[in-house]
């Protein structure tokens, strides 16, 4: 990623649309604190990374990467919740009010790779959600995700962004980003377009659109 400045604010659902190998993916890591940048800053309320430190900074940002199945070790999604609730301190009727907010009650006692890809995004998104993120960093969240967990996943998006969350998520499926995002940003060989309203961004571009 090159020349690349923008901002994402509290209560904000940015969607970054681009090609493949066009940065999307990179840009969520190094904003995630997983990749260095070589120049330039990232800011978190106006304090550079480095000044948060690699376990704080993930805390603050949650990332869904394309194969949520890397978000887990555990034998079941209840084993894995309840881990992350131990480890962190967390109260665990936590892991299971989150399960029941996402309507994955029922998969409690499955194993992650066993799960319908719709259901493995729900259940990872769940897991992300311990943490309490005030930034949600999203990649290509409705790949291989069936239309009823689509809207699953939208109905929990809006819901957060409605509560202060920050969200950006990268993604081609551009009926997704059209009724969801705010803001949409168009990313081609490491170069980000000024952000704009998602009306605004759709009606003026030919390839980029909507049906």
């Amino acid at each position: 990623c090159d020349r690349l400045s923008f901002a994402l604010h509290k209560g904000e659902h940015l969607a970054v649309a681009g090609g493949n190998g066009s940065g999307k993916t990179t840009l969520l890591r190094l904003l995630g604190g997983f990749l260095k940048p070589v120049s330039g800053k990232i800011l978190l309320e106006g304090k550079p990374l480095q000044k948060y430190g690699g376990d704080l900074w993930r805390h603050r940002m949650a990332y869904l990467p394309q194969e949520p199945a890397a978000l887990f070790g555990e034998e079941t999604v209840g084993e894995e919740y309840l881990l992350y609730c131990k480890n962190k301190g967390i109260d665990p009727a936590v892991a299971k009010e989150t399960a029941a907010r996402l309507g994955i009650e029922h998969l409690w006692e499955r194993h992650p790779l066993d799960l319908s890809g719709g259901e493995l995004q729900l259940c990872a998104l769940g897991r992300l959600l311990l943490q309490q993120p005030g930034i949600l960093l999203l990649d290509e969240p409705t790949k291989g995700v069936d239309a009823f967990a689509v809207r699953r996943l939208e109905a929990i998006l809006q819901e957060l962004t409605a509560k202060g969350t920050a969200i950006l998520t990268v993604t081609h499926d551009l009926e997704f980003a059209g009724r969801n995002a705010h803001t949409c940003a168009l990313l081609f060989d490491g170069v980000l377009t000024e952000p704009r309203s998602a009306e605004e961004f759709f009606t003026q571009n030919r390839f980029y659109t909507t049906d």
